[in-house]
């Protein structure tokens, strides 16, 4: 946004804006989109406004403007998965990132910063682990199945999942006005979510790759 219009009235900001929620249209604005959409809409107000950039306030705004819209959505499943895990992020991811990049310090005896290939590693490993643990009771509950395989997986798929979200978007945004200037995107689309889609159909494979937890009590999951 800035490269093309520049700093000026912090103009920039539409872009970001208009881009977000016109992928959330074309998705289909599920809870977990609308969730990241309307908490990106509040990071981007931040910006204008030159306030602190906070997350829980905006996972609290995206929850309320939600609930206020459609109480029913707070007994959708994507709608705690999405929260739930966003929360654990927000709450464990840094200090698991912080903890194992100590570990990591201590154990090869690195004097200096970590290169930042191992520092992006370990946000993601921690960032992974967060998410993971947060849904687990809520994964438990609802389908009954725990995936032991879960946080490797993730691993593997995650460094292609913005792939995935830029190709397909920008495949049903230039199909809107031509089809074959938007296959070559498309294309490329199917490529990266056959990787996703792949790798975890090999981990599903793996035999004991999930346990069976059984019905759960709505109170232990509380």
């Amino acid at each position: 946004g800035r490269l093309l219009v520049g700093r000026r009235y912090q103009l920039y900001l539409l872009l970001p804006l208009f881009a977000m929620w016109l992928y959330a249209l074309m998705s289909g604005m599920s809870p977990s989109v609308t969730r990241a959409a309307i908490m990106g809409t509040a990071y981007l107000g931040a910006l204008f406004l030159g306030r602190p950039r906070s997350v829980l306030p905006a996972l609290g705004l995206a929850a309320a403007v939600m609930v206020s819209i459609s109480p029913n959505v707070l007994t959708s499943v994507s709608f705690q998965l999405s929260f739930a895990a966003m929360a654990g992020i927000v709450l464990m991811a840094e200090p698991l990132s912080r903890r194992s990049q100590r570990a990591l310090e201590a154990r090869f005896g690195v004097e200096e910063a970590l290169p930042s290939p191992v520092v992006a590693a370990s946000d993601i490993a921690a960032m992974t682990v967060a998410a993971t643990v947060a849904t687990l009771p809520l994964v438990a509950f609802y389908f009954e199945r725990v995936s032991l395989v879960g946080i490797p997986t993730t691993l593997l798929v995650l460094p292609a999942l913005p792939a995935v979200l830029v190709t397909q978007a920008a495949t049903a945004f230039i199909g809107l006005f031509s089809v074959p200037a938007a296959e070559p995107v498309g294309w490329a689309a199917w490529l990266a979510s056959r990787y996703v889609t792949e790798v975890v159909g090999l981990a599903a494979s793996v035999s004991g790759s999930s346990i069976e937890t059984g019905r759960l009590s709505g109170w232990l999951v509380g």
